[in-house]
């Protein structure tokens, strides 16, 4: 038995390979293969946050930055007037 024409889970003959085309088609027009090895890793994109100095801070350690610049900025304004 020949498996020629046979495009499996797509289906046989003409049929079968016009969905398999399409399909192939989507996934080449989406990017290519859906496997995470050539997705990327999550950690390779950025995550939205604030960052200082090239790391992402947690809430406590950007209340802790407020506070600091803050302050600073207080202690400046009245050294000036």
């Amino acid at each position: 038995m020949s498996n020629k024409g046979d495009f499996g889970f797509y289906g046989k003959g003409l049929d079968g390979y016009v969905h398999y085309k399409q399909s192939v088609d989507r996934i080449a027009q989406s990017g290519g293969s859906s496997s995470p090895r050539h997705r990327g890793n999550a950690d390779d994109t950025e995550k939205p946050g604030i960052y200082f100095l090239g790391k992402r801070l947690a809430w406590w350690q950007v209340s802790i930055l407020l506070l600091f610049c803050g302050g600073a900025l207080f202690f400046l304004l009245q050294s000036a007037v």
